[in-house]
């Protein structure tokens, strides 16, 4: 599949195989024949037997997002030294859950894997369907008996599993659209920087070829001109190498011990 898209992706487009491949299949033979010939004919009972039978997350578990950088290095890190690194980083999750008051979900994420099933489909039903983090709902309507008491086996239910994975890919379509739109306005505001006329229109062209494919978020004369009048602004108020709100400038006091 990463070859693929490697191959059909662009610096502006982007290209997932698997969400490519599963969009044709359902328009040809329809959502429901399509789901099943994905993950096999035990999705037709409800639940996502797959996930928890399948062999493919055995040795590798995949993230459920695109990461680069320290992200995928730590992914690395986590996948490479087993299930008890694995519960660590799930513990520090936990807690960073609590932090944000949702300490309910800390404590479920804690539990071991049977009481973590029972609770959740407790919660389901406690919440009158599946809820996001922020509390939003996740699908339109209510769980039924049959996916609630799989959910307690420990089985997802398959269209919590289905919503999950369409969400995790619009996200991270969004996210390789707004990373590049962001890197080609850093371009040009460093050219402008340094005065670098070739480098601006090589960047104009950037633009150009950018809103070909994204025309309702197009970078536009405006969009560019706000751009280098933050840059310039974050620049002004640059101290000693940061910028601080300005509502809280006296926060500079606070490490005043430095000899200048």
């Amino acid at each position: 599949m990463n070859a693929v898209a490697a191959a059909f992706g662009n610096e502006d487009e982007p290209f997932d195989a698997e969400t490519w491949l599963r969009n044709k299949t359902a328009d040809l033979i329809g959502k429901r024949p399509a789901e099943w010939l994905s993950h096999g004919l035990f999705r037709t009972t409800g639940w996502d037997l797959a996930h928890r039978v399948g062999l493919s997350d055995l040795f590798w578990r995949s993230s459920d997002r695109e990461v680069d950088g320290a992200d995928a290095f730590a992914h690395l890190v986590s996948n490479s030294l087993g299930p008890v690194v694995g519960y660590v980083k799930q513990i520090y999750t936990a807690m960073d859950i609590a932090k944000r008051g949702n300490k309910e979900r800390a404590l479920e994420m804690l539990l071991p894997k049977a009481a973590r099933d029972l609770l959740k489909s407790g919660r389901y039903i406690a919440e009158g369907g599946v809820l996001t983090m922020k509390g939003d709902r996740l699908l339109e309507d209510q769980l039924s008996a049959v996916e609630l008491f799989g959910q307690a086996l420990g089985f997802n239910p398959s269209r919590v599993a289905e919503q999950h994975a369409a969400n995790t890919a619009i996200k991270n379509a969004e996210r390789f659209i707004e990373d590049r739109r962001h890197r080609l306005l850093n371009a040009y505001g460093e050219a402008w920087r340094k005065g670098d006329d070739r480098a601006m229109d090589a960047v104009r062209e950037q633009f150009f070829a950018f809103n070909q494919h994204h025309p309702r978020y197009s970078i536009k004369g405006d969009t560019i001109r706000h751009s280098l009048r933050t840059r310039q602004l974050m620049h002004n108020r640059a101290q000693h190498g940061i910028t601080v709100n300005p509502k809280l400038s006296d926060l500079r006091d606070d490490a005043h011990y430095v000899v200048q």
